[in-house]
C-alpha cells in the first residue's frame, strides 16, 4: 500500500471512529453488529468450523481453539460458559492504528458471538469483560452457550 493510501485510511477511519463515538448505543450495535458478522465471513467463521470439525467435543473444541489462535486462551468455566482471554488484539484495524476507541471492541464482540454460533450450531451471547483499548492487559470475554 502506498503513502497516499495509508493517508487516505487513516483520514477515513478518524471519520469513522469520530461518528461511531457520536452514535447512540443501539446504532453502534447495528454497525458493529454487521461489521463483526463481515469480520468472521473473512476468516474466522471458517477457522472455528474447522476446529469444531476436529474435534470429539466442546473441551477438544476449546483446545483447537487455542492451537489455531495462539494468542488466545479459552477456558471452559462451566458446562454452559467459556472465558476467552486475548493477548494481543487482532483486529486489523487496530493493529494498524486506524481505529483507537474501545467502542470498537463491539465488534469483537459480535465476531466471537458468530464464530462460536456458526461452529457450535446454536445460540450464544458474548459479553465484554475487559478490552486492551479499554487500558486492560487483555481482552476477555465470558460466551455463554444456550442449552
Amino acid at each position: 500500500m502506498d503513502s497516499d493510501q495509508e493517508d487516505f485510511l487513516r483520514y477515513w477511519f478518524s471519520g469513522y471512529a469520530n461518528a461511531l463515538e457520536q452514535m447512540d448505543e443501539s446504532a453502534q450495535d447495528t454497525l458493529l453488529r454487521a461489521c463483526g458478522l463481515a469480520c468472521g465471513r473473512s476468516y474466522t467463521f471458517q477457522a472455528f468450523a474447522e476446529a469444531y470439525a476436529r474435534s470429539a467435543n466442546l473441551d477438544e473444541f476449546l483446545l483447537e481453539l487455542a492451537q489455531v489462535f495462539p494468542a488466545s486462551r479459552y477456558e471452559r468455566v462451566t458446562a454452559d460458559k467459556i472465558k476467552v482471554s486475548i493477548a494481543q488484539c487482532s483486529c486489523d484495524l487496530v493493529r494498524l492504528g486506524w481505529v483507537k476507541s474501545p467502542i470498537q471492541c463491539k465488534c469483537s464482540v459480535y465476531n466471537l458471538q458468530q464464530n462460536f454460533a456458526h461452529a457450535l450450531q446454536k445460540t450464544v451471547q458474548v459479553r465484554l469483560l475487559s478490552s486492551i483499548l479499554g487500558g486492560a492487559e487483555t481482552c476477555e470475554f465470558e460466551v455463554i452457550l444456550s442449552s
